[in-house]
């Protein structure tokens, strides 16, 4: 008995090193690319890069240790994400970026929804590069005070807090997405939107709940689905949530790799967009390079 736990101590011990190598390796690789790629290319979404650089070196800090403490899950920040969540990165895309850009695809000011919005540092810097938006987040955690203090505070109900930010109106909704009741107030509030950002409880699971229960009924007559980090049982939803969608709409469907809310301190996520917008050939005209493109 004795050495069987010993045994299976040393298996953990010895596959948990092996996951922290394969990081370490990936983090490298990620990085050489992404040297490699900058000298010689151009992103396309130099603009937004520089957008974005520019509103973060004006937020001291996305959350303290109190506030992160507070939390059940701690807003969705481990350790090794928390210490680079204020450090400046390199000129590779992130996908705040990258949806800065994809807000520009629609024929009208899109609708916003971003399910899982963790401190609200992506949500900010959407709504500090677009104005005139209507913006929904939805996340299990009491509203991150360390970013509302830059909101204007318009009116706190039950569940929902809306805001005003550079003259975007921002509707706040503590729920979870496994909940039903939530998510059916959340989507009563919402009615219809245009451009949802899918970032909650990363699990087969989580999304395919949003997706009953949510997503299916909201979209507007154009629409983009975009993913974030879809690795193992993720990427079986999403392909099982573009299969459902297809059967209703003309649909594009791919992966790619970028960077996440850390930038290059973190290896490239392979993330997804599921949309009736030809996505693709607007990339082809304005230039934009995305690593790994897999189409579905």
């Amino acid at each position: 008995m004795l050495l069987k736990k010993i045994y299976l101590r040393l298996l953990q011990y010895i596959q948990q090193s092996i996951r922290i190598l394969k990081d370490k390796f990936l983090l490298l690789l990620s990085n050489v690319y992404q040297v490699i790629f900058l000298l010689f290319n151009e992103t396309g979404l130099e603009k937004e890069i520089a957008q974005n650089k520019e509103t973060l070196s004006a937020v001291e800090s996305f959350i303290d240790p109190e506030t992160h403490a507070s939390s059940k899950d701690f807003y969705g920040l481990p350790v090794y994400i928390l210490k680079h969540i204020d450090k400046p990165y390199n000129k590779y895309p992130t996908y705040s970026d990258l949806i800065l850009y994809l807000l520009n695809s629609f024929s009208r000011t899109p609708r916003y929804v971003e399910i899982g919005v963790s401190v609200l540092k992506n949500l900010y810097l959407i709504s500090s590069g677009k104005s005139g938006l209507e913006i929904f987040g939805y996340d299990i955690n009491k509203i991150n005070p360390v970013v509302e203090n830059y909101l204007q505070l318009e009116e706190r109900k039950d569940n929902i807090t809306k805001y005003k930010h550079n003259t975007n109106k921002i509707s706040y909704f503590q729920g979870d997405v496994f909940k039903n009741d939530d998510l059916q107030k959340f989507k009563n509030i919402i009615k219809k939107v245009d451009f949802i950002f899918s970032d909650a409880h990363h699990s087969y699971e989580g999304l395919m709940s949003e997706y009953e229960n949510l997503i299916k009924d909201i979209l507007n007559e154009e629409f983009i689905i975009y993913y974030d980090d879809l690795s193992g049982d993720l990427l079986k939803a999403f392909i099982e949530i573009s299969q459902k969608l297809s059967e209703r709409h003309k649909l594009f469907t791919f992966t790619f790799l970028i960077n996440g809310w850390i930038g290059n301190h973190e290896k490239m996520h392979r993330n997804g967009i599921i949309t009736n917008l030809d996505i693709i050939n607007n990339f082809k005209r304005d230039g934009v390079r995305l690593c790994s493109i897999k189409k579905y």
